[in-house]
């Protein structure tokens, strides 16, 4: 993950603390990767920016033989996602980078993604970042971003009753219309909307055994963009 500039800044270490296997079939890691790798072409050259543990990035040249680069400005989280993709028997390449700016040249990646990011950033560095996710972006290609879904009730209420205890604070929600406005603002085109995981909040609610998750896999997107813990748009850079 990457830092925020003008506020808290959240402890990102846990990323790099699971075991790999349960990194790769966690509920939460599944319902996260098969979101994006959706919408990422075969064989495509994707970034992710604040890859974090690297779990999109490893199943992205995992099961799409993607050419896959991930960056984060936390050593932990670089190394521990070089390990994994070792572990899954696959090649990624993980840099420590920060999306401000992101370290590469202009126009030389098919998708670029990143997931639970941007809302960390107050908005001007936020618009700031997806500009950078725009600008690595090939043209025609496509970039791809998830936040917090403020209409998830259970994650929504719980942020309002630990206010900066919150384990990601600061971390802002946004609706479906406000992030398409942000991804218009910069010159992209939202072609598609998803979402995933939106039963996992009601974990803080309810017995952990009592888990509630056929919703997660069943849903079809539409919903899911809707009521999902986080909504993601898929979205594609003007040529």
């Amino acid at each position: 993950m990457q830092t925020p500039l003008k506020s808290k800044v959240p402890n990102w270490d846990f990323l790099s603390e699971s075991d790999f296997q349960s990194k790769i079939t966690s509920h939460w890691g599944r319902m996260v990767c098969r979101a994006f790798c959706r919408y990422i072409p075969a064989h495509s050259k994707v970034l992710e920016i604040g890859c974090g543990s690297g779990k999109i990035t490893v199943a992205a040249a995992k099961h799409l033989g993607a050419d896959a680069w991930g960056i984060d400005i936390n050593h932990k989280s670089v190394a521990y996602a070089g390990k994994l993709a070792d572990y899954a028997g696959t090649h990624a390449e993980f840099l420590v980078g920060s999306g401000f700016p992101v370290p590469f040249a202009n126009e030389i990646f098919d998708v670029v993604i990143s997931e639970g990011v941007i809302e960390h950033f107050p908005p001007e560095d936020t618009e700031q970042m997806v500009r950078e996710h725009v600008r690595v972006c090939k043209p025609g290609g496509r970039v791809i971003i998830s936040v917090p879904n403020v209409f998830n009730l259970p994650l929504t209420y719980h942020k309002w009753r630990v206010g900066e205890n919150y384990m990601a604070y600061p971390e802002r929600s946004y609706t479906l219309n406000g992030l398409a406005k942000l991804l218009r603002k910069t010159g992209l085109q939202p072609i598609a909307y998803s979402g995933f995981a939106p039963t996992v909040g009601l974990e803080w609610y309810i017995h952990p055994y009592l888990k509630i998750r056929f919703p997660d896999s069943l849903l079809p997107t539409w919903l899911l963009a809707r009521i999902g813990h986080e909504f993601l748009i898929v979205a594609e850079k003007k040529g």
